[in-house]
């Protein structure tokens, strides 16, 4: 029985995750443009450039993505690190 709850709490936590993941992120190109990435790989081609504005300036390599928390807000993560900052809605449902 443990076995059995054990792993429908794991299906329901898998499904969940993926349900919500956000595999989009930015980067800053070496030409300065704004990169989609998808699962942190350039996707082949640049988006506006006010989705990297919270990174512009920033070292290259830096990236920027937007993902839910578990209280169901929209947080910005720079390099995989919550910058403290939520932001609206839109960021995490975005699909380009």
């Amino acid at each position: 029985m443990k076995a059995i709850l054990l792993s429908l709490v794991t299906l329901v936590a898998v499904n969940v995750f993926a349900a919500d993941y956000n595999p989009y992120s930015y980067a800053i190109s070496n030409a300065g443009n704004c990169k989609l990435m998808i699962n942190y790989q350039y996707a082949g081609y640049n988006v506006s450039d006010s989705w990297c504005a919270p990174i512009n300036g920033m070292s290259k390599g830096t990236t920027l993505k937007y993902e839910w928390s578990r209280k169901g807000n929209c947080k910005m993560m720079i390099d995989d690190q919550f910058t403290g900052r939520l932001v609206s809605d839109y960021y995490c449902v975005a699909r380009h």
